[in-house]
């Protein structure tokens, strides 16, 4: 995974008159960085003091708002629905855990088909 600009850092050196090249080579930043970041300031009218009292990820955020988002690619489970069925006499949480796995999903989906009413859930784990 790539590490985030410092944003404020780079924004608060360059206002203070220091190079490029100094901040490249004094914080280890690439060059390209460092001009993708004066350039997006530059391109929006952004000043040091204008995310000096935000945080770094909120000003991370303010020059790069679509980068580093988090994608969910799985739906969230019901967690209420699983305390719930936690609570039942005789529930079993290696059931439970069987229960909700995409695996188990899909082959209800199947059976759940008019083509498969007559296969009963049981004789599909027996085997």
């Amino acid at each position: 995974m790539s590490k985030k600009i410092r944003v404020k850092l780079i924004m608060r050196l360059a206002e203070s008159g220091m190079s490029q090249n100094a901040i490249a080579r004094l914080h280890h930043i690439s060059k390209r960085s460092i001009s993708d970041v004066l350039g997006i300031a530059k391109e929006n009218g952004i000043a040091f003091g204008d995310v000096a009292d935000l945080t770094d990820e909120e000003a991370y955020r303010r020059f790069y708002p679509d980068k580093h988002a988090h994608e969910v690619l799985y739906r969230q489970p019901d967690y209420a629905h699983i305390h719930e069925e936690l609570k039942r006499a005789g529930a079993c949480r290696k059931a439970l855990e069987h229960l909700h796995s995409p695996r188990y999903r899909h082959l209800k989906a199947i059976l759940s088909s008019p083509a498969s009413q007559s296969i009963e859930m049981a004789s599909v784990y027996d085997r």
